[in-house]
C-alpha cells in the first residue's frame, strides 16, 4: 500500500483501506475516503467512522496497529 499523509500540508492523501493514525486523538483506524474535504476512517474493529483533517493523519505503525487490533479482538487479522 502507498504511504498516507506524513507532514502537514502535503497534498497527498491516504491509499484507500490503509491503516492511519489520528494524531488530533490517537484513534487508529482504516481510511475509507474523503468527502467535501474531510477523511473518513473507521475503527478497527468496525462501528462508526470519525472524520479528521489530511494534516491530522499519518501512517499507523505496525505497534499501533496491532495493539488496535488487539483491543477489537482482531489480532489474528
Amino acid at each position: 500500500m502507498g504511504e498516507p499523509v506524513t507532514a502537514p500540508g502535503n497534498a497527498e492523501q491516504p491509499e484507500l483501506g490503509s491503516m492511519v493514525a489520528d494524531g488530533r486523538t490517537g484513534a487508529v483506524g482504516r481510511f475509507l475516503g474523503t468527502v467535501t474535504g474531510l477523511c473518513w476512517i473507521r475503527p478497527v474493529g468496525g462501528g462508526d467512522a470519525w472524520t479528521a483533517e489530511k494534516e491530522d493523519l499519518r501512517p499507523a505503525t505496525a505497534e499501533e496497529t496491532a495493539r488496535a487490533r488487539q483491543a477489537h479482538g482482531w489480532e489474528h487479522w
